[in-house]
């Protein structure tokens, strides 16, 4: 599905901060613990999918030893794969509100630098290509690993959106996910590229 507007938007605004914090999660009567890749007051990354489906109802408790910020929040399964999942919080349980207590984890450990999402929106004219790197890739959802492996040349974005098959949504968290992570550089598009070889 390709989106019909002139721009997409990243519907990840909320900062996020790269921490392994204990998480223990509980779905139905079945209780197990997991560790965090990434954190932001909006949701989680989790190690491990434990045969977690999109839009799985989690119970969700956070603890981190340095900072003794703890969250309880009812959550949804956003993505999984590769061995992750994505939570994302809905309700607060016991305790501060998923922004509350992301605050407090902060304020708590100094040396964390939440990222800000640099872009928040794309104009669907614009041509991305991938960025070559050495070494081990950063992990991706199963969405960015679609579209990285759809981004073989300079790509038109609508194209790309176009062949991915993706709804909007998805499209787009994948997509400023591949851009926040650095796996993809914006392209100069056709009809303006000799203006940048003078």
């Amino acid at each position: 599905m390709i989106p019909v507007h002139a721009f997409i938007e990243d519907p990840r605004r909320a900062r996020r901060v790269v921490v392994q914090l204990r998480a223990e999660l509980s779905f139905g009567s079945v209780v197990w613990t997991s560790a965090t890749f990434d954190v932001g007051p909006g949701g989680c990354g989790l190690d491990g999918d434990r045969h977690l489906a999109q839009r799985d109802d989690l119970f969700v408790v956070l603890e981190d030893e340095v900072s003794t910020a703890k969250l309880q929040a009812r959550a949804l399964v956003a993505w999984t794969g590769g061995g992750r999942s994505g939570l994302r919080f809905v309700s607060a349980g016991r305790g501060p509100t998923p922004r509350a207590w992301f605050g407090e984890l902060l304020a708590g450990r100094p040396s964390l630098v939440a990222t800000e999402p640099k872009l928040e929106r794309i104009a669907m004219t614009s041509m991305l290509s991938r960025r070559r790197r050495a070494g081990i890739l950063p992990p991706l959802s199963p969405q960015e690993g679609l579209l990285f492996r759809l981004v073989t040349g300079p790509t038109p974005l609508r194209a790309l959106a176009f062949h991915s098959g993706l709804p909007p949504p998805e499209f787009a968290r994948a997509l400023f996910g591949l851009l926040e992570k650095g796996m993809l550089l914006f392209e100069p598009a056709p009809d303006i590229a000799p203006a940048f070889q003078g």
